[in-house]
């Protein structure tokens, strides 16, 4: 930045992930005496960018595909536990306890069930934007094997509502296309009179309605049409009988 401050900028489409650095060479931190902070900081970004972001230093992880949703999305999760050195671990007798917290909530326990050698769990009625986060912990009957915990975000991310404020240039753009037929920017605080002309307009004005007529559609002209013929053939069955033509 313009204060010699390094960026360090992350973005998120779907399943993939972008990191973008800017600073200094980082080599320079190990001559500097921070040499475990120079592997961390690596190590964190690749861990990041390959979704590994949650893996602990013990074996119990929990991985989500998504860390960004917007309401109303249902979240899947999955939990598992590796080899812990050479103990194993029947999944027989494992049991979870996996809660969900909202930054302004009380924890809410979420179920999970197993498959296989994994346990799948799923989150719901998620429709409150904010940040949350979900914690596991394994157990085997009273002992605690370790916690895995994960952050993410539901962001209401509407068009409509990510800017608030009017768009006077589009609405005066608007007014100006449809001029013609009468479109007119109109102040706030001219609104009721504006209504009121309106009105008084809407009284006086002459509308053009163009009808037509078509011979035989209209009941009246059925019915003449009806009459006519049956007064045709009448009058040829009269004058066949009175010339003996039938």
């Amino acid at each position: 930045t313009g204060k010699k401050e390094p960026l360090l900028v992350s973005g998120q489409y779907g399943l993939g992930r972008v990191l973008a650095f800017a600073g200094d060479s980082t080599w320079r931190w190990a001559r500097m005496g921070h040499a475990a902070e120079l592997r961390r900081f690596w190590r964190n970004s690749v861990l990041w960018l390959a979704r590994r972001e949650d893996l602990q230093q013990q074996d119990i992880w929990l991985r989500m595909d998504q860390r960004r949703i917007p309401p109303g999305v249902e979240l899947p999760f999955e939990l598992g536990v590796d080899s812990l050195g050479s103990r194993v671990v029947a999944a027989d007798d494992l049991r979870w306890e996996v809660k969900l917290v909202r930054r302004d909530a009380a924890a809410v326990a979420v179920p999970v069930r197993r498959q296989n050698q994994q346990w799948l769990g799923m989150l719901s009625n998620l429709e409150q934007p904010s940040a949350y986060k979900l914690s596991a912990t394994a157990f085997v009957k009273d002992e605690v094997l370790g916690t895995a915990q994960a952050a993410f975000q539901v962001i209401d991310v509407q068009p409509e509502k990510s800017n608030p404020i009017a768009d006077i240039t589009q609405l005066q753009r608007l007014a100006a296309m449809t001029a013609s037929d009468g479109g007119e920017m109109v102040a706030p605080e001219k609104l009721a009179e504006h209504v009121r002309d309106i009105i008084d307009n809407a009284k006086q004005l002459e509308v053009e309605v163009q009808v037509t007529w078509q011979f035989g559609r209209s009941p009246g002209s059925t019915w003449l049409i009806l009459t006519i013929i049956s007064s045709l053939f009448t009058l040829e069955w009269f004058l066949r009988k009175k010339f003996g033509l039938v």
